[in-house]
């Protein structure tokens, strides 16, 4: 499984991206929704999107974690509320 897959990425976001993650760190990227790519199981531990995306409330329970790459986290606090599971925390980047 990978660690992070990155969903709605721009060619020139992912070169950047390549370029500050660790070699360690197994990460696929597409340009494409989690819709469009028909993901059915969360392929990463970590997914990041953009703000097309809607996560599945069934991959709740298999996330380690969920980032952002918007300036609003609004849709995250709102799959938190919708979703049951162990609490996680929201944390804007400043």
């Amino acid at each position: 499984m990978l660690d992070v897959m990155f969903y709605e990425v721009f060619k020139e976001e992912e070169g950047a991206l390549r370029k500050i993650l660790p070699k360690s760190i197994r990460a696929a990227f597409t340009c494409k929704t989690i819709q469009e790519n028909q993901d059915v199981q969360p392929p990463a531990d970590i997914i990041s999107t953009r703000t097309q995306s809607r996560i599945p409330l069934e991959w709740a329970s298999q996330l380690k974690g969920i980032l952002t790459r918007s300036q609003g986290f609004d849709h995250l606090v709102s799959y938190r509320q919708k979703a049951v599971v162990a609490p996680f925390r929201v944390r804007a980047q400043r």
